[in-house]
């Protein structure tokens, strides 16, 4: 098993494990004619091959780079096992570093000319290499756009045609080798003549990933807004179909509960890009409204924008800064230094409901703040917490000093309660499966209601976080 944290191998069918590389682990490949024969691709450092069945590996770079290697995908012919292709991240640009071929079980890399290929600066998010199961020579080639070489790896020629853009994945039909698959942003497609044409197979696949900020409309429960991963903005009216009202990659939202027509949304933060950062809707269009937000500020892909809950013109936005308007977006002021130390940007913000006096802020970097006077000034509460990136946070209905925070990662707490304000924290994981957790909810009136959206699915308490159980009929598993 591939991983952040290295390879792992398993003799019990996953009962238990032993790691037996160390690194970022991209990718793993099994020669298909020796199964004692495995190719691992290290971030920032290369090939590794084991002839062992994965127990010990060596490394397998001559004439691979030793500069800028980023990720590292694989594809190794099922014709003939000694050839292997791999993709290279440029870990400086982002960008498609190059391909490099062996011929001989990684005894030796050449770099192919590759022309044509491209991820463009997406390499570290969509990337995927693939070889014909039959034909070596011909190869495809995944990035933003999607790409096929006849010719080993040396020439490509993009044909995307009109499937979605972010490729992924690659499968052939082993019984009919120019019928393929391919993974993508958008769902499933498939080609019967070796990328031609494609076809859709999502008529019947819920695939759109919400982020962060779905909002409900205050007195319409058959109306919501929300930011999708690069899908837009949508507005549910009630019908079966969604309306895009923004494009590219949708974010949090916020819709005025004292005046609906007026709506919030973003796009992805995208640096100097002119289209990032809050919109606003007054019944129509979408328009930014980012004066006196700096468009250079570091931040993080989908930028958290919340609404006041006591105030509607009252709106917060984060990058490494937190940013607070008070003309439902027409002026911006940053009213926070920079609260990431240097680190990860601002991933969650929430103002108590209570008193819009209390906003408490987190980041990429595990770093928790609290501000009890609407932004003015700002204290560390990070303490006791544990160094993971905060995904959300909630504040109790009634009493401000009482809030929630929550972690992605592994190997930590995911939950943590604070009643004073953030001098102390609690640990209210108590028997969650160990995995990120990405949202939290208060039930409105029953506080000790609390719902968590997980990796595997949605989960409840009903005793504050005393024990927690999985509430998931009805829901699909992530």
């Amino acid at each position: 098993m591939a991983s952040d944290f290295g390879l792992y191998r398993s003799t019990n069918s996953g009962g238990s494990w032993t790691e037996v590389l160390t690194g970022t682990v991209t990718d793993l490949v099994m020669d298909p004619s020796n199964h004692e024969v495995l190719y691992a691709a290290v971030r920032t450092v290369g090939i590794s091959k084991s002839t062992d069945s994965g127990v010990t590996w060596n490394p397998a770079n001559t004439g691979f780079p030793v500069s800028n290697v980023g990720r590292v995908n694989l594809a190794i012919a099922p014709s003939n096992p000694q050839i292997l292709l791999a993709s290279v991240q440029n870990s400086t640009m982002n960008d498609l570093l190059g391909i490099w071929k062996t011929s001989d079980g990684a005894a030796n890399w050449a770099d192919l000319a590759a022309t044509g290929a491209s991820c463009g600066l997406q390499c570290w998010y969509d990337m995927t290499i693939a070889i014909h199961p039959t034909n070596p020579d011909v190869v495809y080639f995944g990035g933003v756009n999607l790409f096929k070489s006849t010719d080993g790896g040396a020439n490509f020629s993009n044909i995307s045609g009109s499937i979605h853009v972010d490729q992924h994945f690659f499968a052939f039909d082993p019984q009919t080798p120019s019928t393929v698959f391919v993974g993508n942003d958008g769902g499933i497609y498939k080609s019967i003549d070796g990328g031609t044409t494609w076809t859709t197979l999502n008529t019947d696949l819920a695939l759109t990933q919400f982020y962060g900020g779905v909002s409900l409309h205050p007195s319409n429960a058959n109306f919501a807004i929300g930011g999708t991963q690069d899908n837009g903005t949508v507005e549910y009216t009630g019908s079966a179909d969604w309306t895009a009202v923004l494009s590219g990659d949708g974010g949090f939202t916020a819709i005025d509960f004292l005046d609906p027509t007026v709506r919030c949304a973003e796009m992805q933060w995208t640096v100097s890009s002119g289209f990032s950062g809050p919109r606003r809707s007054d019944g129509g269009a979408y328009f930014r409204k980012v004066s006196g937000i700096d468009e250079s500020d570091r931040g993080i892909f989908i930028p958290p924008l919340v609404m006041d809950p006591s105030s509607p013109e009252t709106l917060y936005f984060g990058t490494y800064l937190v940013y607070k308007t008070i003309d439902r977006g027409e002026t911006w002021s940053a009213v926070s230094s920079d609260l990431t130390g240097g680190g990860r940007e601002i991933s969650a913000i929430a103002v108590a409901p209570s008193t819009s006096d209390v906003v408490y802020a987190g980041t990429g970097g595990g770093n928790v703040w609290t501000s009890t006077d609407g932004g003015g000034t700002w204290t560390n509460i990070t303490s006791g917490l544990p160094t993971r990136y905060v995904t959300d946070l909630a504040v109790d209905p009634s009493d401000p000093q009482t809030a929630f925070v929550t972690f992605s990662g592994f190997l930590t707490g995911h939950v943590f309660k604070t009643v004073n304000g953030g001098t102390s924290w609690s640990d209210i994981t108590n028997g969650l499966p160990d995995m990120p957790v990405n949202a939290i909810l208060l039930k409105p009136g029953t506080p000790s209601t609390i719902y968590l959206g997980t990796d595997l699915g949605v989960y409840r308490t009903i005793n504050g976080g005393g024990s927690w159980s999985l509430f998931n009929d009805g829901l699909p598993l992530i």
